[in-house]
């Protein structure tokens, strides 16, 4: 019997090297490594996956959507957290959404493989000390945003405040004594940073996680 393997990391050269890694191992059979949420659902949807190796930061969703979502659908599926950010209030909200371990990146091999089939098994593998004392998990959308984000420059801070504000491009570039081009250079940087399309998902999330204080 072969054990199936799914991964959802939108980091291509580390998703290749576990891919071909988790392949040579006997009784592994790896189905696919997938960048985005929407293509690991339409190429896995009529393929059994035992396991699904997850990454917190993905660009068109994050780890606590992907939990909430496709338990819903496969509930009996075992999610495995692979991931660079082990603040433990992500790691104990990811055990509450239904994931079966948490693991830091720089695992090494056979520890990485041991844990798949013990989550596949029914064991979690979690910090226990996170899952049995851990802080309160209320302010936990805030904190993800904070440690997976880089920082705004000033001067991209003060272009959504300003939005906020209700100044136009126009008056903004006026009030900042830049050019509208740059100022919406640094919308395009803003965006890209906090992963969203538009300004008014920009404006949600400033409003939302308070990201100006």
């Amino acid at each position: 019997m072969n054990l199936t393997i799914a991964i959802l990391e939108d980091h291509t050269i580390f998703a290749e090297g576990l891919a071909n890694m988790l392949a040579q191992e006997k009784d592994m059979q790896v189905l696919g490594h997938f960048q985005e949420y929407d293509s690991l659902v339409a190429e896995t949807a009529d393929r059994a996956v035992d396991v699904l190796i997850l990454d917190m930061r993905l660009p068109d969703i994050d780890g606590f959507e992907v939990c909430k979502l496709i338990l819903k659908e496969h509930p009996n599926l075992k999610i495995l957290v692979l991931s660079m950010f082990d603040d433990p209030a992500l790691i104990k909200r990811m055990y509450e959404l239904g994931a079966k371990g948490y693991l830091r990146k720089d695992i090494h091999r056979s520890e990485l493989v041991e844990h798949i089939w013990a989550v596949y098994e029914g064991q979690l593998r979690f910090p226990m000390e996170v899952i049995e004392g851990g802080r309160k998990s209320k302010p936990v959308k805030r904190r993800l945003y904070q440690s997976f984000l880089p920082l705004l420059s000033r001067r991209e801070k003060e272009i959504p405040r300003l939005v906020l504000e209700q100044y136009t491009n126009s008056e903004i570039a006026d009030k900042l004594c830049i050019a509208i081009k740059t100022v919406e250079g640094h919308q395009a940087n803003i965006f890209s940073k906090l992963n969203v399309k538009n300004m008014a998902g920009l404006t949600k999330m400033v409003v939302d996680l308070e990201l100006l204080k």
